[in-house]
């Protein structure tokens, strides 16, 4: 089992927008040169992202992903060993084989409504990346439902 890294949050926030940045760059760099398609990423992997608002506090949504029991509810039959947690704000999780990688993010939008962003990587098809967009609103429309019943 992977080991669980927990991170002070000026770490984290410097190593995210390190890397955010020269991902970035790399990225513009090669879809200038069309040396990959948009939405994939180096060696051929692609990224999708969705996202949903959800009436309820970050700490609640944050739980919903990091606790098992919660978790399997609404994200059923998927095996995911998390690698990086930081309470509340954001989690990182690894795919059980460890050929995808799943970011998520946490954002309060009032006292009790937050925001989740899912960012799922290393997709190696393009079929494979829209299946994963798909699956991610489908999961995040059960998550709300049922935090918010």
């Amino acid at each position: 089992m992977t080991a669980t890294t927990t991170y002070p949050e000026s770490a984290l926030r410097r190593a995210v927008e390190r890397d955010w940045w020269v991902d970035r760059r790399g990225s513009e760099y090669e879809r200038q040169r069309e040396v990959h398609a948009p939405g994939s990423r180096r060696r051929g992997a692609a990224t999708v992202t969705a996202s949903k608002s959800i009436e309820a506090t970050v700490d609640r949504l944050y739980d919903a992903f990091v606790d098992p029991e919660v978790r399997r509810r609404w994200l059923p039959n998927v095996a995911m060993q998390p690698s990086a947690l930081l309470p509340a704000r954001s989690a990182r999780f690894e795919w059980a084989d460890g050929s995808e990688r799943v970011n998520v993010t946490f954002t309060a939008t009032g006292d009790a409504t937050g925001r989740i962003a899912v960012e799922h990587s290393r997709l190696q098809s393009e079929p494979a990346a829209a299946a994963a967009k798909a699956f991610w609103r489908a999961r995040l429309t059960d998550l709300k439902g049922l935090l918010e019943a």
